[in-house]
């Protein structure tokens, strides 16, 4: 009988180890090189995100601005509207007055 650990034995099992350590090491480099790549997805991801939040944020913010600045407008039309509503309508009283004064002078006329 032969024993197991014969030189040329212990060479192939030195041999296999160092193929896997080997095999271990690209799979380990290859595991880096695809972590980093995510890892850049995710940050230009992430620069997306942040840039669309301003983004959002100003066009918000503009939004706003313009609603304030109609809303503004639209109350300063309505009360310069209503004050002419309340002219007018001061100014038909007295003419309706003048045409009231204007007939009872006639009727006095005849």
């Amino acid at each position: 009988m032969t024993t197991s650990n014969s030189p040329s034995e212990g060479k192939a099992r030195l041999l296999r180890l160092t193929s896997a350590i080997k095999k271990l090491a690209l799979a380990q480099a290859e595991h880096n090189e695809w972590q980093s790549a995510l890892l850049a997805i995710q940050e230009d991801m992430n620069d997306q995100l942040v840039a669309g939040k301003a983004e959002m944020e100003a066009t918000f913010a503009t939004a706003h601005k313009k609603y304030t600045m109609l809303t503004a407008g639209a109350q300063t039309f309505i009360h310069e509207t209503e004050q002419k509503g309340m002219d007018l309508e001061v100014k038909s009283e007295q003419l309706e007055a003048e045409v009231q004064a204007c007939m009872a002078e006639a009727c006095l006329e005849y």
